[in-house]
């Protein structure tokens, strides 16, 4: 198995995992540049959700655009956990939440993510 693909198809839902095809795409696009050798700092986001959390979630509380968010559920980064915490910062959240789905929710279900972005840009297009 190449380098990356496991902990790659852990973001997925249990049911959308990417073909061979499709991981190695997914791959090539992760690890262009000599990004295998830089994924590892990606991961320092992790550390800063905490230590500049006021400063982004100050953004998503005094909006000044109508926003949406379409969250795959089961993503293992900013699922489930995000979507509680958008509720209870934002004064009127709008969340589309993709119960199966996991931290590619373009990838897993572009349908479904489609559809929202679709409805969201209708309802706020000034028509």
């Amino acid at each position: 198995m190449r380098s990356g693909q496991a902990s790659v198809r852990e973001m997925f839902g249990p049911a959308t995992k990417p073909t061979d095809d499709e991981m190695r795409v997914l791959l090539e696009v992760l690890f262009h540049n000599r990004g295998r050798f830089v994924s590892h700092l990606v991961g320092r986001f992790i550390d800063e959700r905490v230590t500049f959390r006021d400063r982004r979630d100050e953004p998503l509380v005094h909006a000044t655009v109508p926003m949406r968010m379409i969250n795959g559920l089961l993503d293992p980064n900013s699922g489930a956990h995000m979507a509680a915490r958008y509720r209870e910062i934002a004064p009127n959240p709008d969340i589309v939440s993709l119960p199966e789905i996991g931290h590619w929710p373009q990838l897993e279900d572009p349908r479904g993510v489609f559809e929202a972005a679709h409805a969201f840009l209708q309802q706020n297009s000034g028509d």
